[in-house]
């Protein structure tokens, strides 16, 4: 693993997941190519877990929630390991959260009882939306990112605000692309959400 997102769920984390592609790293984003199980027992905390090596061993990155909850877990197995906090104002991030929850519950009548649902309980503190709560979560998780993660590993990107290709391009030491920065958002593309079963496998 050679790059992680660290970004909670509406910072950007499907741009960012695109834009690494774009550089030339394979990358995870979500739940891509990961069983539900596995992050299911870590989240848990049922031993063993299979290493983030395992899980990961067909990608050079990864972003979105779950994996950017375990940011001290890659920074201790993957030593040489750079991150990337994507972040947005505390208001426009609460509102985008908002317009995504009730997109994905809206989405299927079972999605309560998802996999998704659970992740959101274990990152957010509960399945549906409290604001007071999810904003309290998403500022304690990047002030901890900050707090955690050595400031030479570490770039704090404002991926909603327009930062594009140079700051990503600096940090990770690689030219920039000729192609315009591949900005994503599914609620906007009005995309359905996939609810993942919570056996999940």
């Amino acid at each position: 693993m050679r790059i992680v997102g660290l970004g909670l769920s509406r910072t950007g984390t499907s741009s960012l997941a695109r834009a690494l592609e774009t550089l030339g790293y394979r990358t995870s984003h979500f739940m891509d190519g990961v069983a539900p199980s596995q992050w299911l027992s870590r989240m848990s905390g049922v031993r063993p877990s299979p290493s983030l090596a395992e899980m990961y061993r067909e990608f050079d990155a990864a972003c979105d929630i779950p994996a950017a909850c375990f940011f001290r877990e890659f920074a201790g197995e993957f030593p040489d390991c750079l991150f990337i906090l994507t972040i947005r104002p505390a208001e426009t991030w609460l509102n985008s959260m908002q317009r995504h929850c009730e997109r994905i519950a809206a989405s299927d009548p079972l999605w309560v009882s998802s996999f998704g649902a659970r992740l959101h309980e274990f990152v957010y503190g509960s399945r549906h939306f409290e604001p007071s709560l999810y904003l309290s979560m998403y500022e304690h998780h990047n002030a901890s990112v900050v707090d955690t993660i050595a400031a030479g590993r570490l770039l704090v990107y404002d991926l909603c605000g327009g930062a594009g290709w140079p700051p990503l391009c600096r940090f990770l030491r690689r030219p920039i692309p000729s192609a315009a920065f591949p900005h994503f958002d599914w609620i906007a593309r009005g995309q359905k959400p996939t609810v993942i079963p919570l056996a999940g496998e």
